[in-house]
């Protein structure tokens, strides 16, 4: 009889030495994710700068190369026009853009980081300057771009224009 009742403490002990080592154990979230080029962190890619996507495996700045029809309302008025937009090749967040506002001139863009987001810092083109942001769909074939025209020298916009910019 008393063995008997020494055997029934038995699943007991199991499950409490099961218990500590579920506990004592780890789970590496990091395991069974890929990050072509960034790093796992709790599970999740944290990419190097200029690459994006849920692995890190797309360069920012590829793909945009080439002549972009561009259609834009301005305060000014309405246009249509195409744009050349080209990857800068020593930095994958940055592109440049030429034609914007009608103008010969040349801006650079910055990407956002997880590559649905651009922004142009104030910079001149021709006899005035402009900044903008925008977004940029999944497809990365088209571009909404909201920005302001300045007179050289002045903090006031005197035109605000949103553009659609589609890869032709």
């Amino acid at each position: 009889m008393k063995r008997l009742h020494s055997f029934a403490w038995l699943p007991v002990y199991c499950l409490l030495i099961l218990v500590a080592s579920l506990a004592s154990c780890k789970r590496d979230k990091c395991k069974r994710v890929t990050c072509i080029n960034g790093e796992c962190v709790d599970g999740t890619c944290i990419c190097d700068a200029g690459y994006f996507k849920e692995d890190c495996s797309s360069i920012l700045n590829a793909g945009y190369d080439g002549i972009w029809a561009l259609t834009e309302e301005c305060t000014a008025g309405s246009d249509l026009y195409d744009l050349n937009i080209a990857a800068i090749t020593s930095n994958l967040g940055q592109l440049r853009i030429q034609g914007l506002w009608g103008k010969p001139d040349a801006v650079t863009a910055d990407l956002g980081a997880d590559g649905t987001s651009i922004a142009i810092a104030r910079q001149r083109i021709a006899n005035v300057e402009l900044t903008a942001t925008g977004t940029i769909n999944a497809a990365q074939d088209k571009i909404v771009l909201a920005y302001e025209v300045y007179y050289l020298g002045f903090s006031q916009s005197f035109d605000r224009c949103t553009a659609t910019i589609s890869k032709n």
